[in-house]
């Protein structure tokens, strides 16, 4: 089983690493809501947006976090986006115990058995599933 060190238990001539674990990019101008003379909201102005990277300890992958959009993208453009426009570095303690609860977490995230393509014979497939209809696209041969 794995101690779990806090910040408080490590000597203070300890050499403590980082790992960043979170990038909070600005993009825009201003913040919040633009309004014009009549306090309604100007279309025309433009606003500043948050979105963020995170990256999975466990995997060392990163994702773009926007509202409800989450993707995982190359370590090469979150590194390009975070140069000219890195709002917030977030970085944790390696060794303590948010670092830990971080990883456990990631872990369980990727632990997941992934499902592998199963061959199945054209003959064994029942009609209404070899038929397309408007809720499921046609299957292609390749």
């Amino acid at each position: 089983m794995n101690k779990v060190t806090t910040l408080r238990e490590l000597s203070p001539n300890k050499d403590m690493k980082y790992k960043l674990r979170f990038i909070t990019i600005h993009e825009g101008q201003g913040g919040g809501f633009q309004g014009n003379e009549e306090g309604t909201e100007d279309e025309e102005a433009s606003q500043a947006h948050y979105f963020g990277y995170l990256c999975n300890f466990a995997t060392s992958q990163w994702c773009q976090i926007d509202d409800e959009d989450v993707e995982i993208v190359e370590e090469n453009i979150v590194l390009e986006d975070a140069k000219d426009k890195a709002y917030m570095l977030h970085y944790i303690c390696c060794g303590s115990e948010e670092y830990n609860v971080c990883y456990q977490e990631d872990q369980s995230l990727c632990s997941y058995p992934k499902k592998s393509a199963m061959a199945v014979p054209a003959t064994s497939t029942p009609k209404s599933y070899a038929t397309p209809s408007a809720t499921r696209p046609p299957e292609t041969s390749e």
